[in-house]
């Protein structure tokens, strides 16, 4: 046996060089990689997959805008602070030329807080010492007047409003543009009051 025989693999065996297959190589491997190719081919590179991609997504898009709701909505001219003889009302006046299933939207903020009624198109006043819930969303006052914003809107709402009913601003589904009114609120411990001015 020759020095060289002695040296190389042991006898029955080739020698193999390693070679780390390519990407593409890898690629061709895979099961369905053909069907995929002639695929890609004829959609990308001949175009014959555009127009019923760009129809699918037609139709698609058309369902989804088509979809969405709108309602015909109206700024209210702006609420007014009226004082009586037992308790502060609040007034405006009644909108016209707008979808029937549209409600007013009133909404009161003191540093912060904001708690907000759905009225229904037929009521143009409340009182607001007598709103389920206010002052208790308000919370207390020091003895002195505080600022209290006073917004209305017209709006869709998710629920049913029979009578003035306490919503979440997730509730109002489509809105105007809010009108403001300026007012003041008063509840140190004991008493409750909604000035319309200091």
């Amino acid at each position: 046996m020759s020095r060289k025989t002695q040296q190389g693999a042991a006898a029955g065996t080739d020698a193999v060089t390693e070679t780390r297959p390519g990407p593409l190589r890898r690629l061709r491997a895979q099961p369905g990689f053909r069907t995929a190719a002639v695929v890609f081919v004829l959609t990308v590179v001949l175009g014959l997959g555009g127009p019923a991609a760009y129809a699918y997504w037609s139709q698609s898009t058309a369902v989804t805008i088509s979809g969405l709701p709108t309602a015909k909505v109206q700024t209210p001219a702006a609420p007014v602070c009226t004082t009586r003889v037992l308790a502060n009302e609040i007034n405006w006046t009644a909108v016209t030329d707008v979808d029937s299933d549209v409600v007013y939207v009133l909404s009161f903020a003191v540093n912060g807080r904001t708690k907000t009624y759905a009225v229904p198109r037929s009521t143009t006043m409340v009182k607001p010492v007598y709103l389920s819930g206010l002052s208790d969303a308000l919370g207390r006052t020091p003895y002195d007047k505080v600022s209290l914003t006073v917004t209305l809107r017209t709006a869709t709402v998710k629920k049913d409003v029979p009578s003035v009913t306490p919503i979440s601003e997730g509730d109002v589904l489509s809105a105007s543009q809010a009108s403001t009114l300026p007012m003041f609120y008063y509840s140190p411990p004991g008493l409750l009051a909604y000035p319309c001015s200091r």
